[in-house]
């Protein structure tokens, strides 16, 4: 094994600590407030607030305020609490780049700040001809970064530096929108005309997103605050993705979509892949030189963090902690039969709930149009007789029975998929297949006949799962795979347990997944609202239950049906699993917040329940490699970092696929009363083999995993008619969303 890198270029500070670099003073939210609106914040000086104190230093070529000059105290470069100085750190590098022709747009105080120069544009690989403005585009993002644990006491800072690839969409909203883009929801940026006489034409970066308006003058916004705002559409450019930029440029040269998607992804996955990544950040750093951290006060960057080894944690920065073995799967309940591979473990031992309460005669029925008879036939004897080697569902998985009957119908729209599956709701079957094509993906918003099809049979509880005739006319030696996890989540999906995570120490343990989406009522106006979404685990993985709160506007409401809905979960957890449970992991979509503190503390009450509130984040900007030698790769499954006791990096990805060097994120709130991080980190990566939805290895736990796709699939589905309490009705109790 080779030494372990991360993408954190920590700096040299060149100057003394007794350096005065700003002012400090008592914090004020109503003076921060004011100093955030003030329009030469971010030109002429910077100010961060944090904890009880504010700071306020000048930026590159600027000065602090003349009302602010004698406010609070000196602040001395050596008394700043690290958060501060890695928050100034990332500031100058921005500054840094723009002078050389880099353009910056979003990032927050806690998010990254993205960059680009638009150089060399890597779309034109993938469609000739491209019209001006449109494009693929390799970006860096930079965050600050304190390198030891405490960020609020002084400490070594560094830069963590990103790469990704930006699609750019630099046309008019009038032209989107007549390529059948819907903007409704879309993510915008400003983009000024030169010359722009608008009173926002000083404004760059991220401007919110899209409501509603006429692309062709006036239209309404909501900025990352939850103001609305009306401004002129000539000014606005979207966030562009890969899916956008096939939809419009498949409306001027004739091409369908999914090749051109096909031919972009194509032309920019070697950019992603981490030998490349890691020389593209090796030449970023040389590009920084000196940078000016505060009015006389500098530093230079050094050479990419090497991630020393330490049987456990410390303060003194990163450390490398042994790998984490592969976790066993159990496939017997009582007396545990293990293996490590989910496949092989079923083959030789059989499903884990054998034996037990579960549905093991299942009558299925595959609906399918007419143009597609040839694969709904071939479905139909791949679950029956199997393929190769998928055995069929009856054999895989010790079933007393299994048939399926075929339903076609002539209309391939979404009407038609509706009423062929109505129809197959009622036919007292406990799944339906339906057959489906890959381009309905790109279909507009309400008119997918997957998601149509989708939300019938989920309002009426019956378990449902798609099958594109793409993936049936694979040859036989792909196609058996397929079938195999196919039948995996078919079997998951009525309510059955095919494996669970071997966990003899759990103890009495509730897991819950939260997540939560923004949406748009477009009956109210395209009003924003919120909806959080939930799922429950035991502590070996075993499915339990989910829900999703109804669309609230106000975070209070939000916290409140949030607490509503845990508290809901330990109440059926204390009912079903015969009392109460020791203590509730939580894992969150976002960085642990006082909303969801007081929503985990108000459903526990007066119980003697233990809680970890631990932050999941797949979208870190750390990512680590293995360097041996002048080799550069992705690091093994296993592989964790500490940053802190309670700050784990985790990596759960493939090593051969460009998403292998990004790890996950675990950061355990302070607040928690669960404090074994060691477990909980175990635990999680045990989590990525029960996912149900195929044999292979998942980079998420699947506690996250399943709240995420719970959320993902109602916000899809409320445009075909389905409201988001229907999902903790009748299919509350399967993981009807995988």
């Amino acid at each position: 094994m080779g030494d372990l890198y991360l993408n954190v270029l920590p700096l040299s500070v060149a100057t003394g600590e007794d350096t005065v670099v700003g002012r400090v003073w008592e914090r004020d939210d109503e003076l921060d407030d004011e100093l955030r609106e003030r329009p030469e914040r971010g030109q002429a000086f910077h100010h961060y607030s944090f904890y009880q104190q504010t700071f306020m230093w000048a930026a590159r070529g600027g000065s602090i305020p003349y009302d602010c000059v004698d406010r609070g105290a000196e602040a001395k470069l050596g008394g700043l609490p690290a958060a501060v100085v890695a928050f100034a750190a990332r500031q100058a590098a921005v500054e840094a780049l723009v002078w050389k022709g880099f353009e910056a747009y979003g990032g927050s105080l806690r998010q990254p700040a993205r960059l680009s120069r638009r150089k060399v544009n890597l779309a034109i690989g993938a469609v000739k001809n491209l019209p001006a403005g449109v494009g693929a585009y390799a970006a860096i993002a930079v965050h600050g970064f304190a390198l030891h644990g405490d960020i609020a006491k002084p400490g070594p800072v560094a830069l963590v530096v990103d790469q990704w690839v930006e699609h750019v969409l630099d046309v008019s909203l009038v032209q989107l929108a007549a390529s059948g883009i819907d903007l409704v929801g879309a993510r915008v940026r400003w983009r000024h005309a030169p010359g722009c006489g608008c009173d926002r034409a000083a404004t760059v970066g991220d401007a919110g997103r899209f409501l509603d308006g006429d692309p062709a003058g006036d239209v309404n916004i909501r900025d990352r605050g939850g103001e609305q705002a009306t401004v002129p559409a000539g000014c606005l450019a979207v966030h562009a993705n890969g899916m956008m930029m096939a939809r419009y440029l498949a409306g001027l040269n004739g091409r369908g979509e999914r090749d051109i998607s096909e031919a972009l992804h194509q032309a920019t996955a070697k950019f992603a892949k981490t030998g490349k990544r890691w020389e593209n950040l090796e030449q970023t750093a040389k590009r920084f030189g000196d940078l000016t951290l505060f009015p006389g006060a500098t530093a230079t960057l050094q050479q990419p963090l090497l991630v020393p080894p330490a049987p456990k944690p410390s303060e003194g920065g990163p450390v490398a902690l042994p790998s984490l073995p592969d976790a066993n799967l159990n496939f017997q309940y009582g007396a545990p039969k293990l293996a490590e591979n989910a496949a092989r473990g079923l083959g030789k031992h059989g499903p884990y709930d054998e034996g037990q309460s579960r549905s093991d005669v299942l009558k299925a029925v595959i609906v399918a149009p007419q143009d597609f008879e040839a694969e709904a036939k071939k479905l139909r004897r791949i679950l029956t007789q199997g393929l190769q080697r998928f055995v069929g569902l009856k054999d895989r998985y010790r079933l007393r029975d299994f048939d399926a009957d075929i339903q076609l119908f002539p209309d391939p729209t979404r009407g038609g998929y509706q009423n062929a599956v109505s129809t197959a709701a009622k036919s007292g079957v406990d799944i339906v297949f339906f057959v489906t094509k890959h381009e309905f993906r790109y279909a507009r918003r309400g008119e997918n006949p997957y998601l149509a099809a989708k939300a019938v049979l989920a309002a009426a509880g019956i378990a449902s799962q798609a099958i594109t005739v793409e993936t049936l006319n694979q040859p036989d030696n792909s196609l058996q795979w397929s079938s195999d996890s196919v039948g995996l989540a078919a079997y998951t999906k009525v309510g059955n347990i095919p494996y669970v995570l071997h966990d003899p120490a759990g103890g009495r343990e509730l897991v819950l997944g939260v997540a939560r989406a923004d949406i748009y009522d477009y009956a109210k106006g395209a009003r924003r609202q919120r909806f959080g979404a939930s799922v429950a685990v035991r502590q070996d993985g075993d499915f339990l239950f989910a829900g999703s709160t109804t669309p609230v506007d106000e975070d209070e409401d939000y916290e409140t049906h949030l607490s509503n809905r845990l508290a809901e979960q330990i109440e059926r957890f204390s009912s079903e699993q015969s009392g109460e449970p020791d203590r509730a992991v939580v894992y969150l979509f976002k960085r642990t917040g006082k909303r969801e503190l007081a929503a985990i503390k108000r459903a526990i009450g007066k119980r003697d329940i233990k809680f970890a509130l631990l932050h999941i984040n797949r979208d870190s900007p750390l990512w680590l490699v293995e360097r041996d030698g002048k080799r550069v790769s992705a690091p093994p499954r296993g592989t964790t970092v500490a940053l802190s006791e309670r700050d784990r990096l985790l990596v759960t990805g493939d090593p051969g696929k460009p998403s292998g060097s990004h790890p996950l994120r675990l950061t355990l709130d302070y607040n928690s009363t669960y404090d074994d991080m060691d477990r909980l980190v175990a635990q999680a990566y045990g989590f990525t083999k029960t996912t149900y939805r195929g044999f292979l290895q998942s980079n998420e736990p699947s506690p996250i995993l399943f709240a995420r796709l719970l959320v993902q699939k109602v916000e899809q589905l409320i445009p075909y008619g389905f409201s988001p309490a229907t999902a903790a009705g009748p299919l509350g109790d399967n993981p009807w969303f995988t």
